[in-house]
């Protein structure tokens, strides 16, 4: 959560846009403008499973998302890093 005036907001969110690997900001100020799960899990845009892992593949790299499996109700192997 960003509190400021929409100004303030705007600038905060591109001052973080190069800033999202840095380890030195904990990753909640990283991502606070990363869309809700529910945003992006929608059952139009999820129609396969080609569709579901490619979109829990751009979750966790551009927007930090983590401990997918439960949210998609799914075994946590089915999606770890090294497969």
């Amino acid at each position: 959560m960003v509190l400021g005036g929409a100004g303030f907001v705007n600038k905060f969110k591109e001052f973080l846009k190069g800033k999202r690997n840095l380890k030195d900001i904990p990753k909640i100020q990283r991502f606070v403008d990363r869309p809700d799960l529910s945003e992006l899990f929608t059952k139009r845009m999820i129609k396969t499973r080609e569709q579901r892992d490619n979109q829990v593949i751009e979750s966790v790299i551009k927007y930090g998302y983590e401990q997918l499996a439960r949210y998609l109700n799914i075994h946590y192997s089915t999606i770890r890093k090294d497969n």
